[in-house]
């Protein structure tokens, strides 16, 4: 039997700050260490957010918000 994709959420213990120009940091509250994102990063970290994604899932959301073929999403 195959299993189903595995489920991607944002963690609940990681703030998002989006900057004006549609980059964004993350603060992880455990480690307080900082990540910057670039726009596609932030896009998905707030599709993720909504609800659990797989990967797939989270390829055509970005095929469908930045004009790429769904394939090319998944595998970057």
């Amino acid at each position: 039997m195959t299993e189903p994709a595995p489920r991607l959420k944002a963690s609940s213990r990681v703030i998002l700050s989006e900057l004006p120009d549609g980059t964004g940091v993350l603060l992880d509250l455990d480690s307080k260490f900082y990540f910057a994102l670039n726009a596609t990063a932030v896009h998905l970290w707030k599709a993720m957010q909504q609800q659990g994604r797989s990967a797939a899932e989270l390829a055509e959301e970005l095929s469908r918000a930045f004009d790429v073929e769904p394939e090319g999403a998944l595998a970057d």
